[in-house]
């Protein structure tokens, strides 16, 4: 049964006006430039012939993510196997491109790693938001992977990462939205929450990437911890898709 209209208005209000806020005040704020200390990591040693061997290495958890992705997406009804699909490359990618800028750490490698990010960010956007709010969302892959390519470009041609940290906090906020005020589908609710918590304490790790060197007498450092947190997020956006359901098309 359909719900009423005005339940209906209410409910996209509810959805869609946190990320209009956050947008709105980054706008007010001004240019966030890139911090260039951004790139000394705490742990400089190197591993298995890798430099920066811990921050390199500790990606691959994305790539198994990614390659777990692929094996279910075909298993998603119709509509919402093209934002699955695209979810798990663009993990399988985030592997690669972290790497690649771990290893040589500067901001032109830092966008291999932003970009792959921003886009499997977007797509979870449009099978989470397809799944719980409306099917007809599933029609939003394009435009927002176009989202996610533009904010990488706006952060590269000028210098100023607002519309990236709008498509990354903003989309966080609205991904917990879709949670909150959507209705249950076919996701794994637990799995998805999963996800959210492990992406939020991530990027606690990563905020204190030399305490945790510190603390841990130079073993390992929050960067790295970071990766493995976020790959278990990566596991749980994967396993949130079912096996075999085929029933809504």
């Amino acid at each position: 049964m359909n719900e009423p209209r005005s339940i209906s208005n209410l409910r996209h209000v509810l959805l869609w006006s946190p990320p209009l806020c956050i947008a709105l005040a980054l706008l007010f704020w001004g240019p966030i430039p890139q911090d260039p200390a951004y790139h000394a990591f705490a742990d400089q040693r190197s591993a298995w012939g890798v430099a920066h061997g811990q921050n390199v290495w500790s990606n691959v958890l994305f790539f198994f993510a990614g390659l777990m992705g692929l094996t279910r997406s075909g298993g998603l009804p119709v509509r919402f196997r093209a934002a699955a699909y695209v979810v798990s490359i663009s993990l399988m990618l985030v592997a690669l491109g972290s790497a690649y800028y771990h290893e040589d750490p500067r901001d032109a490698t830092l966008a291999w790693d932003r970009l792959p990010l921003a886009v499997a960010f977007m797509a979870a956007l449009v099978l989470v938001g397809s799944d719980r709010v409306d099917v007809r969302l599933s029609r939003a892959l394009v435009p927002a992977a176009l989202i996610a390519f533009a904010s990488i470009g706006w952060w590269v041609g000028t210098g100023d990462l607002r519309f990236y940290a709008w498509v990354q906090f903003g989309g966080l906020l609205l991904l917990i939205q879709l949670m909150v005020v959507g209705r249950n589908g076919i996701l794994h609710s637990g799995w998805l929450w999963c996800a959210i918590a492990c992406y939020a304490l991530a990027k606690g790790f990563e905020m204190s990437d030399v305490w945790w060197w510190q603390w841990s007498g130079g073993q390992f450092a929050g960067h790295m911890v970071k990766h493995v947190v976020a790959g278990f997020g990566a596991f749980g956006l994967v396993l949130a898709m079912p096996r075999g359901h085929r029933t809504r098309t």
